[in-house]
């Protein structure tokens, strides 16, 4: 028998929290629901909303009460267990969908066992089962077609009066709920460091690129990046353990779901997830450049945001010149907002948002500190701040070489741990430290000026030969996360006209 109590409860828990939903529950029956207590729920909540009556918790209590239903059907705990981890949601049209799937499914069940019987009695009547068989066929084709009740023109509602309600931001002012977004670039441009922030960010309440997040589950589905890189980089990234960051890679000796299990969209009904995917292309076993195959994985994606999920994208940039993204066009056209992610010469990351059904297309700029694992805006004031004190070492060390450590935190005024700590990420960057101090103290000296014109690491731009300070080298763990590679930097690729 097909039936799906957790879907059956998490919809009447949606509808009680939030009565305004019951619009899209129009095309339901109690004969929709598998568990006797939900059909006797449903259709007591139906006609309270017939009549125009208020329906809550208290309220639908009471009127169960008052049919002599309300111990039958658990009494008042088991409406405050359909509250139990209720979330705000907008959209419970996939509930609503599924509900009436497993209702069709039960009936071609019932109905088929009925035939099969009437088949093989002594009075099988060959037209009239043929007949039932017709019936079968269109009572099932009602439950996939939800679209039933809409039969003309003037069926259409309005939306003026429609309960739509503005977009609500998972990150303030860039990343709606429920959204859709591509996120491209080239290999080694930071995608995934970028990722596992934002993961942490929302999976923490707290902010992304100084933007304010809200507190929900971050499930990040890892088909590519080796597990021990993974757990270094969170290990930088993530301030002691957070809970709701669940990061899903090979180490968990089970491989992330692809797209298209029932399982993913399932996780995205109950959690309402941050749910990125990296990359796309390891995520389903599609062609990429089939744009049948591609509409396809993208619908199951959609759903998963009409679900409330919030999905990213990770995904790589094409060879073909003028386009984002590789393989079919589907890709980008399925998805609400696209980002690609470019990383230049002067080690700042650059987020050109292209495509946005939310709001303008901009570009961000940050800055990226891979040995502390953190990502500020170019402006923002602690990186500002950051750039103070070590343009204030820097030229310190250059007038008055072979300072210690504690010489040069006296001297400028600073905290002791800030001090220590930007030493130790700049040594060999800034300045250059060797051994002879007293008592074996470690003295800090100018590197050598290099003989070429070098960037300064000003915030935003490339800068200009500086007789003092070396330019920054490539951020450490860049491109396989050894934090060995010794090459020359990588370049960003030009951003064409109309790439986004």
């Amino acid at each position: 028998m097909v039936s799906d109590h957790n879907t059956e409860s998490s919809f009447l828990g949606a509808v009680i929290d939030k009565p305004t939903l019951w619009s899209q529950a129009c095309e339901l029956t109690p004969d929709d629901f598998s568990v006797e207590p939900n059909r006797i729920i449903f259709r007591a909540m139906n006609d309270m909303f017939s009549a125009g009556r208020q329906v809550d918790d208290v309220m639908l209590a009471a009127e169960l009460a008052r049919r002599g239903q309300l111990e039958h059907i658990g009494g008042h705990s088991y409406i405050g267990e359909l509250l139990t981890g209720v979330t705000q949601r907008k959209d419970i049209g996939p509930w609503v969908a599924s509900l009436r799937r497993a209702s069709g499914l039960r009936l071609l069940a019932h109905t088929a066992e009925a035939i099969g019987q009437a088949a093989t009695g002594p009075a099988a009547d060959l037209a009239v089962l043929r007949g039932r068989l017709v019936d079968l066929a269109d009572t099932v084709s009602h439950h996939e077609n939800t679209s039933q009740s809409i039969r003309s023109v003037m069926d259409l509602p309005n939306i003026t009066s429609a309960d739509i309600q503005p977009p609500e931001w998972l990150i303030d002012g860039l990343i709606p709920r429920g959204s859709l977004t591509l996120w491209v670039g080239t290999d080694g441009c930071a995608k995934s460091w970028l990722a596992l922030a934002m993961a942490d960010a929302v999976a923490s309440g707290g902010a992304f690129l100084g933007r304010q997040c809200a507190h929900s589950i971050a499930l990040y589905l890892d088909y590519e990046n080796p597990d021990h890189e993974i757990k270094r980089r969170i290990g930088k990234i993530v301030d002691g353990d957070n809970p709701l960051l669940k990061h899903w890679g090979h180490w968990v000796g089970v491989e992330p779901p692809q797209i298209g299990d029932p399982l993913l969209l399932n996780m995205c009904e109950e959690a309402q997830p941050l749910l990125i995917v990296d990359p796309l292309r390891y995520a389903h076993g599609g062609d990429e450049n089939d744009s049948g195959e591609m509409t396809k994985v993208m619908r199951h994606l959609r759903s998963y945001a009409a679900a409330g999920a919030t999905v990213m994208l990770m995904h790589h940039v094409s060879k073909s010149e003028g386009s984002l993204g590789r393989g079919s066009t589907a890709i980008k056209g399925a998805c609400d907002m696209a980002v690609l992610q470019e990383i230049g010469e002067d080690g700042l990351i650059r987020l050109r948002v292209g495509k946005n059904r939310f709001g303008e297309r901009t570009t961000i700029t940050v800055a990226p500190d891979f040995q502390a694992g953190a990502f500020e805006l170019t402006d923002s004031p602690a990186k500002t701040e950051r750039r103070n004190v070590v343009d204030d070492i820097c030229h310190l060390i250059q007038g008055t070489p072979g300072l210690n450590q504690t010489q040069i935190i006296e001297s400028l005024k600073i905290g002791r741990t800030t001090g220590i700590n930007t030493l130790k990420l700049y040594d060999g960057k800034r300045w250059e430290s060797r051994d002879g101090g007293l008592h074996g103290a470690v003295l800090y000296y100018p590197i050598p000026t290099s003989p070429v014109p070098v960037y300064r690491p000003v915030l935003g731009t490339a800068g200009t030969a500086d007789s003092s300070c070396t330019a920054v080298p490539h951020p450490i763990g860049w491109y396989s996360g050894t934090g060995q590679e010794t090459g020359p930097l990588k370049t960003t690729q030009p951003l064409e006209a109309g790439l986004l």
